[in-house]
């Protein structure tokens, strides 16, 4: 009878321990598995599962420091530690190990957010912070939820830094790509949306003084043009001299007022009558035949005096634009 109820005592104190380790009450589980394997130490089955508990409690433990190691900023050996504990409970066949697989997954979530944070204070690149999403893909807790959307907000404040130094040198087409690029990470973030909108504006502005600016350059370069053909000759000076040899000499200097270079300038002039009769005429050249603008040259011609009186007047003047 007394083995009987021995039996039955070292039964019950077993459900109770594996109730207790299922409930992560590891020391009440221990104690229990210990008073019945004192009780049967010929049990081997008691023996192996108070090893188990023992095995679960001291990676509980570890759990715990792994913790507090992801707490103050020790990633690398949080990381390790990690790695180590997921192929022990893999490998080791304890299934009271697996009751903590949960615990150890959200211990490896904080890891992940940790480490992500870390990164987010360095400067990383767009694409660099697409890899942090990914780490952060397939985790739900609220943390990880907020960290995914700093993320998304690094990759808009790179993208606009970026697109808006692009579109100070006018590169609106890059600025829009870089944009586009970061909404394929960061889908519907406003800033990038709104920033995009921005762009599209600052192009349309940008034409339309493009526009502006090259329709008044081809109206200046008309106005230009048309100064060159017609006023391009300044007549800085002129003189008339009679000799006594019966001839009129013309003398004179002209200066290039155009922007462009001229040759070959004729200065046409003539002898008039009281009555404004033509009665001579004669072209002068000038020398140099090459005028850059600025530059200035000489003229001079002479005409046979055939009336005692006579005005002289420069009746017309032409050149070649170079």
């Amino acid at each position: 009878m007394y083995e009987a109820w021995r039996n039955d005592q070292v039964l019950q104190w077993k459900a109770d321990a594996e109730s207790a380790a299922f409930k992560e009450n590891w020391d009440e589980a221990i104690h229990l598995l210990e008073k019945a394997s004192d009780s049967r130490p010929e049990y081997e089955a008691l023996k192996d599962g108070l090893a188990a508990v023992k095995d679960a409690k001291i990676l509980d433990q570890r759990i715990e420091i792994l913790n507090e190691r992801v707490k103050t900023g020790d990633f690398d050996y949080a990381q390790k530690e990690l790695e180590t504990i997921i192929y022990e409970i893999e490998d080791g066949g304890n299934e009271l190990l697996f009751l903590l697989k949960k615990d150890l997954m959200d211990t490896r979530e904080r890891l992940v957010v940790a480490t992500v944070r870390r990164d987010l204070e360095t400067s990383l690149s767009i694409q660099s912070l697409a890899g942090k999403l990914l780490q952060l893909s397939g985790l739900q807790g609220n943390e990880a939820l907020l960290a995914r959307e700093e993320v998304c907000n690094k990759i808009a404040a790179v993208a606009i830094d970026e697109a808006e130094s692009k579109v100070k040198n006018a590169q609106f087409t890059s600025a829009l790509n870089v944009i586009d690029h970061a909404l394929g990470f960061a889908v519907n973030h406003k800033d990038l949306e709104s920033f995009r909108v921005d762009v599209e504006t600052a192009r349309l502005d940008y034409q339309n003084a493009e526009y502006d600016r090259l329709e008044e350059a081809m109206k200046q370069a008309e106005e230009e043009d048309l100064y060159n053909r017609t006023e391009a000759v300044n007549i800085l000076k002129w003189e008339v001299r009679p000799e006594e040899d019966g001839y009129i000499y013309l003398t004179g200097e002209v200066e290039n007022q155009a922007t462009r270079p001229i040759s070959a300038v004729e200065i046409t002039w003539g002898i008039y009558d009281r009555e404004g009769t033509l009665l001579d005429e004669s072209i002068c050249h000038i020398e140099p035949a090459y005028l850059a603008p600025g530059e200035r040259g000489e003229f001079s011609g002479s005409i046979q005096q055939s009336s005692a009186e006579g005005k002289v007047e420069i009746t017309n003047i032409t050149w070649y634009l170079e």
